[in-house]
């Protein structure tokens, strides 16, 4: 993975995550996130009963996924992937990995409808807009 861009992703904590619904429509939710470098995967901790919950357990679904709000720092990240439902067998590493970075996620643990999903980009992009000329880091 780009330095550059995984010092950005292990810096920022929330996200915009967008899903595909089965109609053909759109649902955005702030939210949360982790990540591992090997391979490139996302991960979010979501109540199966939430929209984006409940839409993404029926079957994996295109998602998009965004970073850097601040135009102070005008830094952004955009991915494109597959999410889907962890299998019961991911779930202890990607609960190491996400209550790592977000410990506050860790209250839901016992919930019996909290789910992990996990995001496997298929096209990504990072710009820092103070750079001039523009830094575009791109896959």
């Amino acid at each position: 993975m780009n330095p550059t861009v995984k010092a950005f992703l292990e810096k920022e904590r929330v996200c915009g995550l967008t899903i595909l619904q089965q109609d053909g429509s759109l649902h955005s939710a702030a939210m949360h996130f982790s990540l591992v470098e090997e391979p490139f995967q996302l991960y979010f901790s979501t109540d199966i009963t939430t929209r984006k919950g409940s839409k993404v357990a029926n079957e994996p679904t295109k998602a998009a996924f965004t970073i850097g709000f601040s135009e102070e720092e005008w830094k952004t990240l955009q991915i494109e992937g597959d999410i889907r439902v962890a299998t019961d067998e991911e779930v202890p590493a990607i609960k190491e990995v996400h209550y790592s970075k977000n410990p506050g996620s860790k209250k839901f643990e016992g919930d019996p409808n909290t789910r992990f999903l996990i995001l496997t980009p298929t096209w990504w992009r990072y710009t820092d807009f103070m750079k001039d000329p523009l830094e575009i880091i791109a896959a």
